[in-house]
C-alpha cells in the first residue's frame, strides 16, 4: 500500500497515532473515520459522485484549510487538485 509516494511502513513512522486506528477482520485501518479531513474528503466525494462539482471542491477546500499535518495535507491536496481549473494550477 503506498501513502503519499511512500510505503505504509515508511509513512507510519511520520504520521501521529490518530491517523492509525484498529484493526478490522484482521486489516488494519489506516484513515481515521473521525478525522476532521478524512470526513470533508469522504464528503466531498459523496458530492462528486452526485455530480455536485462545485461542492465537492468547495468541500475539499475545507478540508485543506484545516489541515494539521502533512498527512491531512496529503490527502486533502489529492482531491483539491482534481478540481482545479488549469493543469497549472494543479502544481501550485
Amino acid at each position: 500500500m503506498i501513502i503519499c509516494g511512500g510505503p505504509v511502513e515508511f509513512s507510519r513512522a511520520y504520521t501521529s497515532k490518530r491517523h492509525l486506528t484498529n484493526e478490522v477482520g484482521g486489516n488494519k485501518e489506516y484513515m481515521d473515520p473521525n478525522n476532521p479531513v478524512v470526513k470533508l474528503c469522504m464528503e466531498g466525494m459523496a458530492a462528486e459522485a452526485r455530480g455536485k462539482f462545485d461542492d465537492a471542491r468547495h468541500l475539499f477546500e475545507q478540508a485543506w484549510s484545516i489541515c494539521q499535518d502533512d498527512y491531512d495535507a496529503c490527502m486533502a491536496a489529492h482531491f483539491l487538485a482534481r478540481h482545479q481549473d488549469s493543469p497549472q494550477a494543479t502544481f501550485k
